[in-house]
């Protein structure tokens, strides 16, 4: 598939079945052996036409993440910036969070886990219940308090 017009048909029916960014059709189309005039062409006319939008992409992404994956504020951020979207974009996305939500989510995270650990001594059951909080993407201060109010429901910990 090599001629421009296809290419961009077959990205055209890609983006209508779900949500992609510039820099996820450039490494699909990259992968077709388009040349990088033919990316550059078919990822303008996608965000032209509206099939590509970079803010609709990362709303989706971040709700997503928080929603199924459970992923913190930190690893969404990472993985945005890998797709190489606007940094002020991804502050400004981030920032609209509900923090109620957010926070419940990381005490239910850190809630699970530790009844996961019920049969691991009290202390080790923090550090992994920690580990399994910051390896999702969850500020190291945010789990810190979690975990101390979590703390006083447990009597075994």
């Amino acid at each position: 598939m090599t001629d421009t017009s296809e290419l961009y048909t077959w990205a055209a029916n890609a983006c209508a079945c779900r949500e992609y960014c510039c820099n996820d059709i450039r490494h699909k189309l990259f992968l077709k052996k388009a040349s990088p005039a033919q990316v550059a062409a078919v990822c303008r006319r996608l965000t032209d036409e509206g099939f590509i939008d970079e803010e609709r992409y990362a709303q989706a992404f971040i709700h997503d993440k928080l929603s199924f994956a459970h992923w913190g504020r930190m690893k969404i951020r990472y993985e945005l910036l890998c797709k190489q979207l606007e940094e002020s974009l991804i502050d400004r996305l981030l920032a609209t969070i509900d923090e109620e939500a957010y926070l419940k989510a990381l005490n239910a995270l850190l809630t699970t886990r530790l009844q996961q650990l019920a049969n691991e001594p009290p202390l080790k059951a923090k550090q992994k219940a920690a580990r399994t909080a910051l390896s999702k993407g969850y500020e190291g201060h945010l789990v810190m308090k979690a975990l101390d109010s979590i703390e006083p429901a447990n009597a075994d910990l």
